[in-house]
């Protein structure tokens, strides 16, 4: 009997590694925007605590269109991560695939470039997502997933107070 809970115990040790409930929370982001023409044509990650630095932010993202209104965002409870991807060919936007804490107290933030429908001819794109989540104060990781892989892209030093 004793062996069988030793199993278990190995078992569910390599499955669900071992790691507190705050280490292995994710976080599901309230508002997700995206798309493939961005007016900031840098790679670029932001993590905007404030409604001036997002107005300040989506002017250079809206450019020329005078007509894109800002969101307004609770600040007091909420966050917004950017991503800005540069000029790409053939993306329709970034998106999450996963916001969650990391084990070194970091919180992991891993997006992907949303391809456009195959079998069109090549565009050229400036992806963009912005992620609203809950307001955090701990550093952030962004890590690209491409081709299977998570590529570390940029970190985010963690907020004072």
């Amino acid at each position: 009997m004793r062996f069988h809970w030793l199993l278990a115990f190995l078992v569910c040790g390599l499955i669900f590694p071992f790691a507190t409930a705050d280490e292995r929370r994710i976080y599901k982001p309230y508002v997700v925007l995206s798309g493939s023409d961005s007016g900031i044509r840098e790679i670029e990650h932001h993590r905007i605590t404030d409604q001036g630095s997002l107005d300040k932010l989506w002017r250079r993202h809206a450019g020329k269109r005078d007509n894109a209104a800002v969101p307004l965002i609770d600040f007091k409870r909420c966050m917004v991560v950017a991503v800005f991807g540069g000029p790409r060919k053939d993306c329709a936007g970034i998106v999450p695939s996963l916001v969650a804490d990391g084990l070194s107290g970091q919180l992991n933030v891993t997006y992907a470039a949303r391809p456009v429908a195959p079998g069109g001819a090549a565009v050229d794109t400036i992806p963009f997502g912005f992620f609203v989540i809950e307001r955090l104060t701990k550093p952030i990781t962004l890590k690209e997933l491409a081709e299977g892989k998570r590529t570390v892209r940029a970190k985010l030093p963690a907020l004072k107070g």
